[in-house]
């Protein structure tokens, strides 16, 4: 996986090729600005939470996440809040 961002310094990351994209295996990915991490909720299929697990690769590394939303190609799109120098990162398989 790839992150890329709409800042003209463009920086590229890889992620883990475990972490699916599309329909995220069935995870729900949610922005954390307290701690500046992107997780991902497993769920059981009566609806409680089975599994979580923090990317790494986005773990401060970027700064305040505020929301993440997936694209009509299944990348993610992330945005930064951090007062200045916000960026949209979108992660992608690759």
């Amino acid at each position: 996986m790839v992150v890329g961002s709409s800042d003209a310094r463009h920086l590229r990351r890889r992620l883990p090729a475990r972490l699916p994209l599309g329909e995220l295996g069935g995870r729900l990915a949610v922005a954390s600005l307290k701690d500046s991490t992107l997780r991902l909720f497993t769920f059981a299929p009566d609806g409680r939470v089975v599994g979580q697990e923090i990317v790494p690769q986005l773990n401060g590394t970027f700064g305040r996440l505020r929301a993440v939303d997936q694209a009509p190609d299944g990348s993610l799109y992330v945005t930064t809040s951090n007062g200045s120098g916000d960026r949209v990162l979108r992660i992608t398989a690759g």
